[in-house]
C-alpha cells in the first residue's frame, strides 16, 4: 500500500515544478534507492519528466536527505485541467525492496 507524501503540492495550470520526494521514512539506515523510478499520474493530464534517484544530498522540507534516498522529477501542468492529481512513485532499493509513495498535486486555473 502506498505511503502518502507529507506535503500537498499546489501549482497553477501552465506551471512547471521540479520536485524532490524523500524516502527516508521508508528506508532503513544504510539502504539507498536504486534503478530508475516509475512515476505515474492519475488522472492523466500533467506531464512528468526527468525521473531520477537523487545523486546528491538534498534539503527536503527542512531536513537533510542523503544521496540516493530521494526521487526527483519535473511536473508540468500545461496539459492539465484544474483539479487534484495523484502522482505515484515506485522505486526499488539496495535491500531488494520496492517502495511506493503517493503525492497529491492540486492544479488551479
Amino acid at each position: 500500500m502506498p505511503i502518502p507524501c507529507p506535503e500537498l503540492y499546489q501549482m497553477s495550470n501552465g506551471e512547471t515544478k521540479n520536485v524532490a520526494v524523500s524516502f527516508d521514512r521508508e528506508l532503513r539506515s544504510g539502504v539507498t534507492l536504486s534503478g530508475t523510478p516509475t512515476i505515474t499520474v492519475s488522472p492523466t493530464g500533467p506531464t512528468l519528466s526527468n525521473k531520477v534517484v537523487s545523486t546528491a544530498d538534498l534539503t527536503i522540507l527542512g531536513k537533510l536527505v542523503l544521496t540516493g534516498r530521494a526521487v526527483q522529477f519535473r511536473i508540468a501542468g500545461a496539459a492539465a485541467t484544474a483539479g487534484r492529481y495523484i502522482v505515484t512513485i515506485t522505486v526499488s532499493d539496495s535491500d531488494g525492496g520496492v517502495n511506493v509513495i503517493n503525492c497529491t498535486f492540486d492544479i488551479t486555473d
